[in-house]
């Protein structure tokens, strides 16, 4: 499933592209991930921002940084929390709206 990149910050687009690896099953537990200055060409973007989808992907679960070796697949990446889409926070706030709506109903 593509997922659509359209307004996400170059860090966040690089993140998606290896989560998508990641879930897909191209990149395996363990696996090392490429290293910043790859992703930095292969995404036309600066190192720092490489970095910066790592250290995302880092803070989800789905990877480890073991310095100076690099980053990693983790090995438990499938316990990790999947970030939540813009369709799910759509959907999520209809339902609050519908209730919010339905109790402002009881009200004098």
């Amino acid at each position: 499933m593509a997922t659509n990149t359209a307004g996400m910050a170059p860090f966040e687009r690089i993140a998606e592209d290896l989560r998508q690896r990641i879930r897909s099953g191209a990149l395996q537990k363990g696996d090392k991930l490429p290293s910043y200055r790859d992703l930095a060409n292969t995404h036309n973007v600066a190192p720092m921002t490489a970095q910066k989808a790592v250290q995302l992907l880092v803070s989800e679960g789905l990877a480890v940084s073991r310095s100076p070796l690099g980053s990693f697949v983790s090995e438990s990446w499938e316990t990790a929390k999947a970030p939540v889409t813009v369709e799910q926070l759509a959907s999520e706030l209809a339902t609050l709206r519908e209730r919010v709506e339905r109790l402002e109903g009881r009200l004098p």
